[in-house]
């Protein structure tokens, strides 16, 4: 999402469109900005699921997410996956909300060893033993993208 954020302020800036702050306030935008960000991310983890068989963060991790026979997820099964981890796991990023499923699914994780939405199609990880420089690696993304991301506020 700040990467598509990042996008459109810099389009919008290249090509001076003239913007209406007042669209940007307010609980209806907050609303379908939060509808939009779980649309998105379902969307775009299903495909690099579906296509790669894990996400950037979960390729550095060394993480790979296959079906009972060991292949890649097909679209339909890996979107209805993104849908209920951004349902239960996430959910749908609503603050408060997200922070109270988010500790319940830890908890059921580290008690039980699987997540609501691995367990419904049976879906295994395959992990591989995470180096430090993936560790660094990540953190160094991290604060680029929250440098980027302070930087463009402040323009």
């Amino acid at each position: 999402m700040m990467g598509l954020i990042f996008l459109y302020s810099f389009v919008a800036t290249l090509l001076a469109w003239p913007v209406d702050e007042t669209i940007f306030d307010g609980y209806i935008f907050v609303g379908v900005f939060l509808m939009f960000h779980a649309l998105t991310f379902t969307v775009l983890e299903a495909f690099c699921v579906s296509q790669f068989g894990n996400t950037p963060g979960k390729a550095l991790m060394g993480i790979r997410i296959r079906n009972i026979i060991g292949s890649r997820l097909s679209f339909r099964s890996s979107l209805k996956r993104s849908a209920l981890a951004m349902l239960a796991g996430m959910g749908l990023g609503i603050p408060l909300i997200s922070l109270i499923t988010q500790f319940i699914c830890a908890r059921t994780l580290s008690e039980d060893g699987y997540v609501f939405w691995d367990r419904v199609d049976s879906l295994q990880y395959q992990t591989q033993v995470v180096g430090a420089w993936r560790w660094i690696f990540a953190l160094v993304i991290y604060f680029v993208c929250r440098t980027l991301d302070l930087a463009m506020n402040y323009l």
